[in-house]
């Protein structure tokens, strides 16, 4: 079976995660949460959405605000407009 066959499991839940912890303040982590928060914020192809919105809704996946704060800047996968953002 393999560890994605979730057939072969009576109660088809996913195996438990035996890898390492993560941070709230890892880079990867955040950068992580940062793409999907833009994700969750973008429902068209050209939403736009406030850096606030995107720090909140990083924040609620549990990384921490102030490394959020000096990441979002940086990041590749945003495009700033005027005072929002956009998912490019």
């Amino acid at each position: 079976m393999m560890v994605y066959d979730f057939d072969g499991d009576e109660d088809r839940s996913p195996p438990p995660w035996n890898g390492p912890e993560c941070q709230p303040t890892d880079l990867d982590a955040i950068v992580m949460a940062l793409e999907i928060a833009a994700i969750n914020l973008t429902p068209t192809t050209a939403a736009e959405f406030t850096r606030g919105q995107l720090l909140d809704e990083a924040v609620g996946m549990g990384v921490d605000r102030a490394a959020t704060e000096s990441v979002v800047d940086r990041v590749p996968f945003l495009e700033k407009r005027g005072d929002r953002l956009r998912l490019v």
